[in-house]
């Protein structure tokens, strides 16, 4: 039962995707032609447009503009440019900010 001006938080699940593309929102970047991602191709990125779906919480669904297997980067993305190198970090040895949860 519920009070005047109280306040509830509820979820409600309209749909299930099954194989679904899900990537950490932080990956997807923002800018003037719409969302994308940077894509690793050999140990150099690529800007990639993607269409985002759906979103929940911290993780966004990818509708198009990328395949299962590609490589994205996931943080450090204001440093890059088109062609930049990069190299995977193992994310069980990157420092995490002070009071982050693994």
């Amino acid at each position: 039962m519920l009070w005047p001006g109280a306040f509830v938080e509820m979820r409600i699940v309209v749909k299930r995707e099954t194989n679904a593309l899900v990537l950490p929102s932080q990956a997807v970047q923002h800018g003037p032609s719409g969302t994308y991602v940077w894509r690793v191709a050999g140990d150099a990125v690529r800007m990639s447009p993607v269409e985002i779906e759906a979103s929940q919480d911290d993780s966004v669904v990818i509708g198009k503009g990328l395949a299962a297997g590609d490589r994205i980067v996931v943080s450090g993305q204001y440093r890059l440019d088109e062609g930049s190198r990069v190299s995977e970090s193992d994310p069980s040895k990157v420092a995490q900010a002070p009071g982050a949860q693994s």
